[in-house]
């Protein structure tokens, strides 16, 4: 199997925690944190401050702690 490596945050404001959709119809539909895969030389805050900006237009965040995860992925892709 392939693995990569991948970056979260958890955005808390007022008490609520953002959290972006994941949908592809008749396959899955569910919500989590926004993040995604480290690219190369990439230090982790900065790829969950990345994916933060890109899956929620979110341009500044305070106190940045980056989540790290391992995904297994199988032969046929997907997530």
């Amino acid at each position: 199997m392939k693995h990569r490596i991948s970056a979260a945050a958890l955005v808390v404001r007022d008490s609520r925690i953002l959290l972006v959709r994941c949908q592809k119809p008749g396959r899955y539909d569910f919500r989590e944190p926004p993040g995604g895969v480290v690219e190369d030389n990439e230090e982790l805050a900065a790829a969950a401050e990345r994916e933060v900006l890109e899956e929620a237009g979110i341009r500044y965040c305070r106190n940045l702690r980056a989540c790290l995860t391992d995904q297994l992925l199988s032969s046929e892709g997907g997530r």
